[in-house]
């Protein structure tokens, strides 16, 4: 990153959904919208996106190299994956960190509490718990 960093927490964001919006004319180009509001997302940390919306999923090898890539700078205990997006770039995201981490953090949605939850999910075996909320 050249630009200045910020040391806080970051959320990153897998793949941030998008839907194909239908062209304003017979001759306009079709364009990738937004489908998701993740403002939420903020509450934790900076939202950083990995992938692009027009990521080519079906080809595993590229997907895991962007990955890779992408979460290079993710720091166990202080930042968060929200696994949106493609589900097989999910899969592989949580891979990657639980090979290389003991815990991974990770938000998911509260349609009750309508705000996301932090998690952690345990990449050893843990004697009691395999998982457990994170209190934000």
């Amino acid at each position: 990153m050249t630009k200045q960093q910020s040391h806080g927490p970051k959320v990153y964001v897998v793949q941030k959904p998008h839907r194909l919006v239908a062209p304003e004319s017979e001759t306009g180009p079709a364009v990738w919208a937004p489908s998701m509001d993740l403002s939420p997302a903020y509450e934790f940390g900076e939202v950083i996106n990995i992938l692009p919306c027009d990521a080519d999923t079906y080809y595993p090898a590229g997907l895991h190299e962007d990955l890779l890539k992408g979460l290079a700078q993710f720091r166990e205990g202080t930042d968060y994956l929200l696994t949106v997006g493609d589900l097989l770039a999910c899969t592989i995201a949580v891979g990657i960190l639980a090979r290389r981490q003991k815990t991974v953090d990770v938000l998911k949605w509260n349609s009750k509490r309508r705000k996301y939850v932090a998690l952690t999910l345990f990449a050893e075996e843990q004697e009691h718990e395999h998982e457990h909320e994170r209190r934000a």
